[in-house]
């Protein structure tokens, strides 16, 4: 026999939980979300229950957690999704004279010049942008 959920068991997701976007740095690899000491320093912030989304600060790879505990000595969280590499199988031409970097949540995907370190251009949203860049700069230095 089935009985039927009580309205008291059914809330809106945001009076129960909260949902964290979280931006680990690129030399941070995709299995730090499981290790209870990264997340020391922000674990007084988190509850069971809490949704995590992570995307890498490069964004080369995503993953969405749960969190199952926290406490001063950190948090365990549990991979429900993920970690997936985030990938476009668009070609981006390569650029010999030129280096595509990313620099970090303010200056983007940058442009440097390989013969003088120069940066050329940076805030490009994707390799792909800076690539387009890079391609156009060749054409109007060709013409």
């Amino acid at each position: 026999m089935t009985i039927a959920l009580l309205s008291k068991h059914m809330k809106l997701a945001e009076h129960v939980r909260q949902v964290w976007h979280v931006t680990p740095r690129p030399e941070d690899g995709a299995d730090c979300i499981t290790d209870p000491l990264w997340w020391v320093h922000v674990s007084r912030l988190l509850k069971p229950g809490d949704k995590i989304e992570v995307l890498s600060e490069n964004r080369e790879w995503y993953a969405e957690g749960i969190v199952l505990d926290a406490g001063i000595w950190g948090a365990k969280v549990a991979l429900t999704h993920g970690p997936m590499t985030l990938a476009n199988e668009a070609k981006v031409e390569p650029a010999d004279e030129y280096e595509i970097k990313w620099a970090g949540p303010s200056a983007k995907f940058r442009v440097i010049r390989k013969k003088d370190n120069r940066v050329l251009k940076e805030e490009c949203q994707s390799k792909e942008e800076a690539a387009a860049w890079v391609k156009s700069h060749r054409n109007a230095m060709a013409a």
